[in-house]
């Protein structure tokens, strides 16, 4: 996952998937479920931009397990943007 502040008023989310994800169904669950966990994590921390990169294959992992991943990486994307400096305005 690459985060950075977001660009305009609300953050957004990009959701990238190759084929090493997986078949075309569990890509599709993975959005769906990424969308989900970032609609959650986007009323408590609108200022963020999230790219999301599946490496490996994810057909086999249960619901409950993919949530709860992508729940902790959106909470540390949050805290890393909470320890980034501020931009110097030269």
């Amino acid at each position: 996952m690459f985060v950075a502040p977001a660009e305009g008023e609300a953050g957004r989310l990009v959701v990238a998937l190759g084929r090493a994800a997986g078949p075309a169904i569990v890509r599709s669950r993975i959005r769906r479920l990424a969308r989900d966990v970032f609609s959650a994590f986007a009323t408590k921390h609108a200022d963020a931009d999230l790219l999301l990169l599946a490496r490996g294959n994810i057909a086999h992992e249960p619901r409950c397990s993919v949530r709860r991943a992508l729940s902790g990486l959106f909470a540390r994307s949050s805290e890393a943007l909470g320890r980034r400096p501020a931009a110097r305005a030269d």
